[in-house]
């Protein structure tokens, strides 16, 4: 019954452990999850930012192409700039995608964690039960 008792005790305490250990994990996994929330909350305020230059340099290369017929150098490095800015653009996307993704994942190792950490609180729930019963169990025999 000691040797029973002294399992079932460390049994607890490595689960107790392990629940610790997750529930920091969980922590830091919410900590991540923040910060690639500024992430992408920072690439979709630039994106903006882009769009907007992005329209007004449409414009401008729209108003020097009637004003400044003759001029294809200008008209060029014009478009150039503005594929430049398109090719930005681009990247930013990529990387909110990648952004999201991170984000995806982040959130499934989150849920995971989750479910091993009731599983561990099931598991010490049920060891604090068989503990109680073990010694009820205990209380009879030494009664009699």
């Amino acid at each position: 019954l000691e040797v029973f008792t002294e399992e079932n005790g460390s049994a607890l305490q490595k689960l107790e452990e392990k629940a610790n250990q997750l529930a920091i994990e969980n922590k830091e996994i919410t900590v991540r999850e923040v910060s690639l929330q500024a992430i992408v909350d920072d690439i979709e305020t630039k994106n903006a930012e882009l769009e907007t230059v992005e329209q007004t340099l449409s414009e401008e290369v729209e108003r020097l192409t009637s004003v400044v017929e003759g001029k294809d150098i200008e008209i060029t490095e014009a478009k150039t700039y503005l594929a430049s800015l398109e090719n930005q653009n681009v990247e930013l996307e990529v990387k909110l995608s990648h952004s999201e993704e991170i984000a995806a994942t982040t959130a499934t190792e989150k849920d995971e964690a989750l479910g091993e950490l009731e599983s561990a609180v099931l598991d010490i729930e049920k060891l604090h039960t068989e503990k109680s019963d073990i010694m009820s169990r205990l209380e009879v025999f030494t009664e009699e």
